[in-house]
């Protein structure tokens, strides 16, 4: 149900202007364009903004000691108007209820009177009218703005994991796991949706609770203590069955996001696994982890309570326990729910606070300022921080526009961090990083987005044909998307990928190369030597090779594998090598590429 603001204040009171939806509804099959336009307000957008702005006004406010509950004050602070009035309509419906067995108790007594006075009787069955009026649309305007607020709290949340997890610095990608990622969207942040409806649930039931008691004793009097013993025994121990749950739900979800991050490398490495023959060993680890994740599941149990009854009160009496019955029957799942709230807040909370790239890694210039287009002095990096035993050291860099930069070294000496360096998502210890313009990077392993090539090819942006075919041919693909089973980025592919792509696509454009194929290193204008994480050369083709050094023993023992090779595995072990590039862009900026030649592009 969609309400808008120029909705008048009677038509908002009864939901009637839902009334002609399901008028026409009952004519034809709703349609999507019949359903009226989600209110700016209740979009994941409009949320969003509110609770990012609450979010970093507590973050400037509060001191790095006191960060436990920012969540939930950033929360109360944004939907702090709403939940109050969802708290009004909620007391309003318990009064109503608990007014209502009053009601019917002055009428038994008026009807059972000798003298009847009609005012007096038109008086109680107006009250009793008015009552369930109050109560009936109290509770409508609880449920659906509780529902609604959930709803945009929830809508929040889940935008703020996602915004949270593209700014993740390396220590907090380790620490936090695409399985776990997805817990906090699926169930942490879901659960946010159900917790203005359990939260007023919870008090509210309870004021009714007990003001049903305190009714059944005025009207029963001592002899109602009898039934509500039981009562009062199960409430009681709920205390410690809430503490007890709280514990086993942390358990419960700590079970769940190992199981999920399992999940999630097995899946990743599927093909590997059914290369083994090995799905029923990871099949069996799976079923371990799903019993480990049960053994941890709290079971909770439904109280039931009764009370001895008085002829002359029976229908006060029934009333009273039927008000009662909302509550006995409520309050234990609500507490469920809030203690599963309160974990999911304390790992919302936990998550949001983590590291995040920090902003003077490096450092964006115009490009129009410079003819350079990358520039690092005296850098050291380390992908962690807080052992400070850096990554790559010393490295002194500057690349200039429209050069073609190819990075060569041994596996492991620092070639990719190079990279992410220039990008700035490594952490940098000391140094500067400049980057001129904009950059385009594209990872060693494909990002394909679950759609067609054609939508994956534009990645987002509006169609346009000839940028489109002239991307499939500069990328080899036009071949390959004809013959999808062959389409492996073999030694034939990769030559055509680096003349069309890398130097005639982009030609005037600055491109950062890292690649084990030597044979494309004649035709770049620097070449970088990487050992240890260190760039220990640094010069054209020709001057590396007549320097006699490490470059030279490089290019050698490339030929001698290459020569000791026979034709089928030629193409085999060129079909295995990488080719990462990274283009600064010359006219527009920067722009900056890192490609695979393994497997398929798409």
């Amino acid at each position: 149900m969609l309400r808008g603001s120029y909705v008048g204040a009677l038509l908002i009171l009864d939901f009637i202007q839902a009334g002609a939806l399901l008028e026409l509804g009952l004519l034809k099959t709703i349609a999507l364009e019949d359903i009226p336009p989600v209110v700016p307000e209740d979009e994941a957008k409009f949320a969003y903004k509110k609770f990012a702005h609450a979010w970093d006004s507590l973050l400037r406010e509060t001191n790095s000691n006191n960060t436990g509950n920012l969540v939930h004050r950033a929360i109360a602070k944004v939907h702090l108007k709403e939940n109050i009035f969802i708290g009004i309509c909620a007391f309003l419906r318990t009064i109503a209820v608990v007014v209502s067995p009053l009601i019917v108790y002055a009428f038994v007594n008026y009807a059972n009177g000798n003298e009847r006075n009609l005012d007096e009787g038109l008086s109680i069955v107006g009250c009793l009218v008015v009552t369930k009026l109050v109560e009936s649309l109290s509770q409508k305007h609880w449920f659906f703005d509780s529902r609604r607020s959930g709803m945009r709290m929830r809508s929040a949340l889940m935008v703020a994991v996602y915004q949270k997890q593209l700014k993740l610095s390396s220590l907090g990608r380790r620490r936090h796991s695409t399985g776990e990622i997805v817990n906090y969207i699926a169930v942490d942040a879901y659960r946010m949706g159900e917790f203005p409806w359990w939260f007023h649930s919870s008090w509210s039931f309870v004021l009714q609770l007990f003001l049903a008691i305190g009714i059944l004793l005025w009207v029963v009097g001592l002899g109602a203590l009898i039934c509500l013993v039981p009562l009062l025994i199960c409430g009681l121990v709920n205390v410690p069955f809430a503490n007890m749950l709280q514990k086993c739900q942390t358990q419960f979800m700590i079970a769940q996001d190992e199981r999920l991050r399992s999940t999630s490398e097995i899946l990743n490495s599927m093909k590997i696994i059914k290369l083994q023959l090995s799905e029923d060993k990871f099949k069996n680890l799976i079923e371990s982890l799903r019993e480990n994740e049960f053994k941890v599941v709290f079971l909770g149990c439904i109280i039931f309570g009764s009370a001895p009854l008085n002829a002359s009160t029976i229908f006060t009496v029934i009333a009273s326990l039927r008000t009662m019955g909302d509550p006995v029957r409520m309050i234990p799942e609500a507490l469920s729910s809030l203690v599963q709230v309160k974990v999911s807040f304390s790992r919302l909370n936990a998550f949001l606070l983590d590291d995040e790239l920090k902003n003077d890694e490096l450092f964006r210039i115009p490009f129009q300022k410079s003819d350079k287009s990358v520039k690092i002095q005296s850098g050291n990096f380390s992908w962690d921080p807080e052992i400070m035993i850096p990554t790559l050291r010393d490295v002194n860099l500057e690349i200039r526009c429209g050069q073609k930069v190819a990075v060569c070294g041994p596996v492991g000496a620092g070639k990719s961090s190079l990279l992410y360096a220039v990008l700035g998502e490594i952490p940098k210890i000391s140094g500067t990083v400049n980057v001129f313009g904009s950059i385009a990077y594209v990872s060693q392993t494909s990002c394909v987005q679950s759609g067609t090539i054609r939508d994956n090819i534009p990645y987002g942006k509006p169609m346009d044909k000839t940028r489109y075919e002239k991307a499939i041919k500069a990328c080899a693909l036009d071949k390959d998307i004809n013959n999808f089973n062959k389409c492996a980025v073999d030694a034939h592919t990769a030559a055509i990928l680096f003349n069309d792509c890398v130097m005639a696509a982009v030609e005037k454009k600055t491109v950062i190369l890292v690649t084990h194929q030597v044979e494309f290193l004649s035709e770049v204008d620097k070449i970088l030597v990487m050992k240890d994480g260190q760039i220990t050369q640094s010069g054209s083709h020709e001057e590396l090779l007549t320097a006699g050094t490490a470059f030279e023993q490089l290019v050698n023992a490339h030929r001698d594998v290459i020569t000791g090779l026979g034709p089928s595995n030629d193409e085999t072990q060129e079909e295995t090598q990488k080719l990462d590039t990274v283009q600064p862009e010359m006219s527009q900026g920067s722009s900056f590429t890192k490609e695979n030649s393994e497997g398929r592009l798409l």
